[in-house]
């Protein structure tokens, strides 16, 4: 069976997750993992692996096998780090695709709504964020409401200083 549709694609995620309801319907074998093989999510949530299936996944006329993680999410399809950096896909933020050698794939459209391409984001209380750590920080926007997720980013130590992260929209 085939199936063509949206995808998250998540650079935050290392591996590529298929929801098990579309895996179920696609026909391949399941290759089941124990159940103490579990995804943690951004928030630190434990997901069970239900297990891992090898498939074909299509951009333009080009077909890339790869080996996806099987478990109950409520995306379809998250296209993660591992399938980007193995297939030497680029993301180009300036542009909205996702490059590949064969062809360019719109990753999302703005709408009529013209967003900032930055917003000032104040935390809600006083925060250490340990080094090599990845957390979520309660914060608000000073002035814009016309964003939904912040990604955050170290900005270059030249033009800002040290200790201040960069909230960037993520739509």
């Amino acid at each position: 069976m085939d199936f063509s549709g949206r995808m998250v694609v998540d650079t935050g995620a290392n591996v590529t997750i298929l929801r098990q309801d579309l895996a179920q319907q696609l026909g391949v074998k399941i290759l089941r993992t124990p159940p103490c093989v579990t995804l943690q999510t951004v928030k630190g949530d434990k997901i069970p692996i239900i297990g891992k299936m090898h498939i074909t996944i299509k951009f333009g006329n080009v077909l890339y096998g790869h080996t996806v993680f099987v478990a109950e999410i409520t995306d379809i399809f998250i296209l993660g780090l591992d399938f980007l950096t193995k297939h030497n896909f680029v993301i180009d933020f300036e542009n909205n695709v996702l490059r590949s050698n064969s062809e360019d794939v719109a990753l999302f459209q703005l709408g009529a709504v013209e967003r900032e391409p930055c917003h000032r984001i104040t935390c809600k209380s006083d925060i250490t964020i340990p080094a090599r750590i990845e957390m979520l920080v309660r914060g608000a926007a000073e002035k814009s409401q016309n964003f939904r997720h912040g990604l955050t980013e170290f900005p270059d130590s030249e033009n800002f200083p040290k200790g201040v992260l960069v909230v960037l929209p993520h739509w």
